[in-house]
């Protein structure tokens, strides 16, 4: 197996209140497509995931695509790390399909 295809032994921790912000946003622009970065720290392997950051007042939303404002999201992650002395910061990526298939 192509070791870039097998799974690291990561763990990533959402909390209940990124999960119902998360589910929050992508419900405003639905049916069209809507994301953010994800906030939090890094704790050996795993991720812990504690807040969030929206698509950004410029960014762009499609029915099969998503551009985010990419400035506005680099000085929101930048903020957070500031703000919490270096402890938050960037994690990754959100994004929703709202019409994808169901299962």
């Amino acid at each position: 197996m192509n070791s870039l295809l097998r799974s690291r032994g990561m763990n990533v921790w959402l909390s209940s209140h990124v999960m119902r912000a998360m589910c929050k946003l992508a419900c405003e622009f639905a049916p069209l497509e809507n994301g953010g970065v994800l906030l939090g720290w890094r704790a050996g392997k795993d991720r812990v995931v504690i807040d969030l950051r929206g698509p950004g007042p410029h960014a762009l939303h499609g029915r099969h695509c998503f551009v985010p404002d990419h400035a506005w999201q680099v000085a929101e992650i930048r903020r957070a790390f500031q703000d919490s002395g270096g402890d938050v910061d960037y994690l990754g990526d959100w994004h929703s399909h709202p019409g994808g298939s169901r299962q």
